[in-house]
């Protein structure tokens, strides 16, 4: 019979907040993956970008934070919206309706129809 000896952790965690409290908040959209090739950080500790924040010189906690646009499948997955607002006259239509699924690339055979986890068949303007 062998024994593991172990110390048990008896500080407190801190929250994410109380961690960085005393941090220089500093958010940037993410709204292009191009941003993760620049070394942010660096950026932020040059002498010619410091001289230009108004933080104290000597403050070296900074806390980068990324803020993404709002996610496509917010407009593509709406399931529970496209539920809620359609009619029993729509169902109809929609179960009488020819469609051209056939003519897709995406087309899934054994069903007939189009089947694709592929978001390339979303045409995605941002407006």
């Amino acid at each position: 019979m062998g024994f593991i000896l172990r110390k048990e952790k008896t500080e407190n965690k801190k929250s994410y907040k109380e961690k960085f409290k005393d941090f220089i908040k500093i958010k940037l959209n993410f709204n292009n993956p191009l941003i993760e090739h620049f070394n942010v950080k660096s950026i932020f500790n040059s002498t010619r970008v410091k001289r230009l924040l108004p933080i104290d010189k000597n403050e070296d906690k900074k806390l980068i934070i990324y803020k993404c646009d709002q996610p496509i499948r917010n407009a593509v997955c709406n399931y529970s919206k496209v539920l809620n607002k359609i009619s029993e006259q729509d169902i109809i239509h929609l179960l009488n309706s020819t469609c051209d699924c056939s003519t897709s690339r995406f087309l899934y055979a054994k069903s007939g129809h189009v089947i694709t986890g592929d978001l390339s068949i979303i045409v995605y303007t941002k407006g």
